[in-house]
C-alpha cells in the first residue's frame, strides 16, 4: 500500500476498509476465482514498511524455484520507463539458498502481515446483499483484525502526532482540513497516546462511534463539498507529484500527493542542449505535419507552460506596482476538433511540468455531471441503491461547465500549489459566458498569494464558434488547433509515442 506519508502504516490500517472495497468493486471475473479458490490472498505490512523486492516462484511439482531480487515494484512505471535492477537466481528447493534466505525472508514478512483479501473476506463480502452491507461487513472484518491478539499493531507515538499536525502542513485547503479533522477524532477513539490500540475497544457493540469511524473510514463526510461522487474527492483528481512554494524559504518542495506531510525541496537545473531542441521539434513538428502550419499556435502554448510555475510571480510584481493583474491570464486553452493535437500538446505539458502524463483530467468525468440532488443525497449519507433508477448524471452542458469551473477554482485556491492543472475536453463552451464568474472572482481576490494555473484541451465537437467575451480573453488565453494532421508516416507514430511519454527516444 502507499508509503507517501511517514504514517503509513497507521493510515493503512485506517483506510484498509475502503481500499478493500475499491478492489473488490472492480475486480475482474479471473481474479475473483483466485480469491475464492484460495490461490491468490493479498496481505499488508501492519509493522514496518516493506521495502524489500522479492519475486520468488515454484514451478507446479514444486522442486524447482525462480528468486528475483532488486528495486523493481510490479508496476506500468518500473515494467516500462524507469531505470531498475533485477537480479534472478534460481535451482531446487531442497537449496539451502531457497531454504535459509528466500523462505526466511519470505516468512518473516507474511508472518508479520494483517489479511488484506483472502477467500473468507472475498466470499464474505460478494455473499451481502448491498452496497451499504458489503462496506459494513469489511469494517467489521479490519475491527476484527485491529483487537485480534496477533494482529493487534502498535504505532509510534510520534505517528499518532503527525496525523493531528497534518492541518498546519504547507498545503490548506477547507475541504481536507474537514477531512483531516474528522481523522484525527478516529485516531483519539481507537488508540491511545502511546499509539496502542485501546484496550476496551468495541466498536462492533459502540454504535455512535462505529459510525463515526465509518464515515471517515468511506469518506462519509456530511458535507456539502462538490465532488462525493462514489467516495472520491476532488484532490483525488490533483496533480501528483504536486510542486509547492514555501514563500517563508523562498523555495519550491515537491509532495508526492495533494495533503502528504513528506515534502522534500527541488534543485533547480538548468534545461540540457536536448530538452531544448525537443521543444523545438515539437514546434517543428505542428509546422510540418499539419494540413497548415500552426507552429506558432503549439509554440506559444509551451512557452505559456514552461512559465506556468511563475505566473503568480509576475501578477505579484505587477500587483506591487499598481498594474491591472487582470491582464495576465490564469488559465490557457487549445481548441479545436478531435485529432488536431490538442491532447497531445496536454501531454507534453503534463510531461513538462510533473514527469507523468497520469494525472490528466477528463473534462467528461461523472464528477463533473452528477446531479445537485444526487449529491447533496450521497452527502446526506444515502447509497447509490436509495436513490432509485432515477439517472444521476445531468447533460446540460450550462451545469456541467459551472461544475468544471467550481473545481478549477477550488485547485487555484490551493494554498502554495504551483503545478498546472491538465484537463481535457470540456465542450467548447466552457470559455463562454460560464467562465467569467469564476475568472473575476480569481482576479479580485488575488492578494499577491501562490496560486497554480489550468491548462485546457477544449472540444468544438461540431467545428462551431466561440464567442468570448473581453472580460473572459483577457484572462483566460484562448489557443486555436484547428487542422487536422497529415497522413502520419512510421516516424511520425514514434515521434508522438515519445511526446506522450509512452516511449523514450
Amino acid at each position: 500500500m502507499s508509503d507517501t506519508k511517514a504514517n503509513t502504516a497507521l493510515e493503512n490500517y485506517l483506510y484498509a476498509s475502503n481500499e478493500q472495497f475499491k478492489l473488490l468493486t472492480s475486480l475482474d471475473s479471473e481474479l475473483r476465482q483466485r480469491f475464492e479458490d484460495g490461490s491468490l490472498e493479498l496481505k499488508f505490512s501492519k509493522e514496518a514498511l516493506v521495502h524489500s523486492k522479492v519475486y520468488i516462484l515454484t514451478n507446479p511439482n514444486g522442486d524447482d524455484y525462480r528468486a528475483y531480487l532488486g528495486s523493481m515494484n510490479l508496476s506500468e512505471q518500473a515494467l516500462k520507463r524507469n531505470k531498475e535492477v533485477l537480479l534472478c537466481d534460481h535451482g531446487k528447493t531442497e537449496d539451502l539458498a531457497y531454504q535459509e534466505i528466500y523462505q526466511a525472508v519470505y516468512q518473516d514478512i507474511y508472518q508479520t502481515a494483517a489479511k488484506f483479501l483472502n477467500r473468507k473476506i472475498v466470499t464474505g463480502f460478494f455473499g451481502q446483499e448491498n452496497t451499504e452491507k458489503q462496506k459494513i461487513y469489511l469494517f467489521d472484518q479490519t475491527v476484527e483484525n485491529l483487537a485480534a491478539a496477533k494482529n493487534k499493531p502498535t504505532f509510534a507515538s510520534e505517528d499518532i502526532t503527525k496525523i493531528k499536525q497534518e492541518t498546519r502542513q504547507v498545503i490548506d485547503v477547507a475541504a481536507i482540513k474537514r477531512e483531516q479533522k474528522a481523522k484525527e477524532q478516529v485516531v483519539n477513539l481507537i488508540f491511545n497516546k502511546s499509539g496502542k490500540v485501546k484496550e476496551k475497544l468495541n466498536l462492533l457493540t459502540d454504535e455512535v462511534k462505529r459510525k463515526q469511524i465509518f464515515k471517515v473510514i468511506y469518506h462519509e463526510q456530511e458535507s456539502k463539498a462538490n465532488f462525493d461522487f462514489l467516495n472520491r474527492q476532488a484532490h483525488e483528481f490533483y496533480p501528483k507529484p504536486l510542486y509547492v512554494y514555501d514563500e517563508d524559504q523562498t523555495s519550491l518542495l515537491k509532495a508526492p500527493s495533494f495533503g502528504s506531510s513528506l515534502q522534500e525541496p527541488v534543485i533547480a537545473q538548468k534545461p540540457t542542449k536536448e530538452e531544448i531542441t525537443d521543444i523545438l521539434e515539437i514546434v517543428r513538428f505542428y509546422r510540418d505535419r499539419k494540413q497548415s502550419d500552426e507552429s506558432q499556435a503549439a509554440f506559444s502554448f509551451l512557452m505559456y507552460v514552461l512559465q506556468s510555475a511563475n505566473i503568480w510571480k509576475i501578477r505579484k510584481i505587477i500587483s506591487e506596482h499598481k498594474g491591472n493583474v487582470d491582464q495576465i491570464p490564469v488559465v490557457a486553452g487549445l481548441i479545436g476538433q478531435g485529432n488536431t493535437g490538442k491532447t497531445t500538446l496536454l501531454k507534453i505539458a503534463s510531461n513538462l511540468t510533473i514527469g507523468n502524463t497520469n494525472n490528466i483530467v477528463d473534462g467528461t468525468d461523472a464528477m463533473f455531471r452528477i446531479k445537485k440532488k444526487v449529491k447533496d443525497a450521497l452527502a446526506a449519507g444515502k447509497s447509490p441503491e436509495e436513490l432509485g433508477k432515477t439517472n444521476p448524471l445531468m447533460e446540460s452542458k450550462k451545469d456541467i461547465n459551472r461544475n468544471v469551473w467550481s473545481f478549477t477554482q477550488e485547485y487555484m485556491e490551493t494554498k502554495s500549489s504551483v503545478t498546472p492543472m491538465c484537463i481535457d475536453d470540456p465542450d467548447i463552451s466552457l470559455f463562454g459566458a460560464s467562465a467569467e464568474a469564476t475568472l473575476k472572482y480569481l482576479a479580485n481576490r488575488y492578494h499577491g498569494s501562490v496560486h497554480p494555473v489550468v491548462l485546457f484541451g477544449l472540444n468544438d465537437k461540431d467545428g462551431g464558434k466561440v464567442s468570448i467575451s473581453s472580460q473572459v480573453g483577457k484572462r483566460a488565453y484562448a489557443i486555436g488547433q484547428e487542422n487536422q494532421f497529415k497522413e502520419f508516416t512510421v516516424q511520425d507514430e514514434e515521434f508522438l509515442d515519445f511526446l506522450e511519454g509512452i516511449k523514450s527516444r
